[in-house]
């Protein structure tokens, strides 16, 4: 890259043999294609986990809870987007009709679910409680991840 410099020896700057159009399009698409590999390993990610937190009743003593733990405050809430869509979609005998009737419903329950949620971040900041709930969120995580490491060692140490 060459570098241009004024009559009095001051830097102004670079040349680039790349077009400004050039350097936009890569500046754009790098973050399109980070974006697309996060949301794949993310959806990768949240099928395992719906299948995995599915089975909560039937995991050992403390991961039963910390596994129904999530499962109330994830699974459930997203899980009734197809309960709403099941419902909407079956209300009359037009197909097109329920079609609009179950997406404006699906549509309706998802800002629902928005607010609500909104609603508990405001009574969070309200009784300064907002810098706690990323440890409510992942402090049950934390526990099974020490549980689970202490109970490998103690076994390990304890085995014959």
């Amino acid at each position: 890259m060459p570098y241009v410099y004024g009559p009095n020896g001051e830097h102004r700057g670079a040349v680039s043999s790349v077009s400004p159009q050039h350097q936009a399009m890569a500046r754009g698409l790098a973050p399109i294609i980070a974006n697309l590999i996060f949301i794949a390993i993310y959806g990768v990610l949240a099928y395992w986990l719906w299948g995995f937190l599915s089975d909560w009743s039937s995991l050992g003593q403390p991961y039963r809870y910390i596994a129904g733990f999530y499962y109330h405050i994830a699974v459930v809430p997203l899980s009734y987007f197809a309960n709403v869509w099941d419902y909407g979609s079956g209300l009359t005998q037009y197909s097109n009709l329920n079609l609009i009737i179950g997406s404006a419903l699906v549509v309706l329950y998802g800002v629902g679910l928005l607010m609500v949620l909104g609603m508990i971040n405001q009574f969070s900041k309200s009784l300064k409680l907002q810098k706690f709930i990323p440890l409510i969120l992942i402090g049950p995580l934390f526990v099974a991840a020490f549980w689970y490491a202490g109970s490998s060692v103690l076994s390990f140490l304890l085995s014959t």
